[in-house]
């Protein structure tokens, strides 16, 4: 029994380092995991303890369970922000007037997941604009691949 108890301790430890580590993560996420991970594992030692049974194998559990669930729900709030961010066409001439590189208004494009399906006009304006070719590509290019 007290084999099973350290492994799952150690199990809920390495979910939450592991989640809360993660550099690829969204800021939400990490917090939604590590913050959900605490409640968890307050709530799971508090049952175990009331019920009579383990409260420190309810902690683990209760704390590897809350870190899942709050790093799926902050997530959820990331991905909802970063679709938010979606780039308009005025943003982008915007960038382009204020001499951000062509690269990272590209990699702006790509990482919101803006889509353009531009006219003939637009295209003519963003040059008027002073837009270079290699963004206008871009911009092309996101109605073909979404």
């Amino acid at each position: 029994m007290r084999k099973t108890l350290l492994f799952t301790i150690l199990v809920g430890f390495v979910v939450i380092i592991f989640v809360s580590g993660c550099s690829n993560m969204g800021e939400n996420t990490k917090k939604g995991a590590v913050v959900g991970g605490l409640i968890g594992a307050g709530t799971g030692a508090i049952i175990g303890q009331q019920t009579g049974r383990h409260p420190v194998a309810g902690a683990a559990i209760g704390g590897s369970i809350g870190a899942l669930s709050g790093g799926l729900i902050g997530s959820s709030i990331d991905k909802k922000a970063t679709s938010a961010e979606k780039l308009s066409i005025s943003d982008i001439v915007l960038l382009s007037k204020n001499k951000i590189s062509d690269a990272d208004i590209i990699q702006k494009i790509d990482t919101t997941g803006s889509v353009f399906r531009l006219s003939a006009e637009e295209i003519t304006m963003l040059k008027n604009e002073g837009v270079s070719n290699a963004v206008i590509n871009a911009m092309m290019n996101t109605s073909m691949t979404k």
